[in-house]
């Protein structure tokens, strides 16, 4: 019995596309099986198989795989709009940068010349040079860092 379990079970994918199935017992006990049906024999039954769907191609697979691409878009698309979101408020932060970086630059500029400062109460009065080189660095900086061109 054992045997023809085992049989059976090797048999199963080679049958399952088979036209037919039918399964009869005969005289001794014994269960047979085959593609067509015994002749003048009424207790041969025929036997139905479902055939399994090819490994990742049933329902549940296909299911799980559109939700993952629907997750997929999803998250494209949030990129999508946090990028746009992002350019848009870079754009506005140039616009109001824009006489800040200006005023900037001049003075950077104006620091190439001959520099005197002026205190709070707009009295001039002159700098070593190493601080006019520091403070043309600091405005670069700042202008690297904050200004576009």
């Amino acid at each position: 019995m054992i045997r023809t379990g085992w049989i059976l079970l090797l048999l199963l994918p080679c049958l399952a596309t088979a036209q037919g199935l039918y399964r009869w017992t005969d005289e001794q006990g014994r269960v047979h099986f085959s593609d067509r049906p015994r002749e003048g024999d009424p207790a041969v039954e025929e036997v139905q198989i479902k055939q399994q769907p090819l490994l990742g191609q049933d329902e549940a697979v296909q299911e799980t795989w559109d939700r993952l691409q629907r997750l997929r878009d999803a998250e494209q698309q949030q990129q999508e709009e946090e990028q746009l979101r992002s350019a848009e408020a870079e754009r506005i932060r140039q616009l109001e940068m824009a006489p800040k970086c200006e005023k900037a630059k001049r003075e950077r500029k104006s620091l190439d010349g001959p520099v005197m400062y002026k205190n709070e109460k707009g009295e001039r009065y002159s700098v070593p040079m190493e601080q006019v080189a520091a403070d043309k660095e600091r405005l670069s900086k700042w202008i690297a860092d904050n200004c576009t061109d």
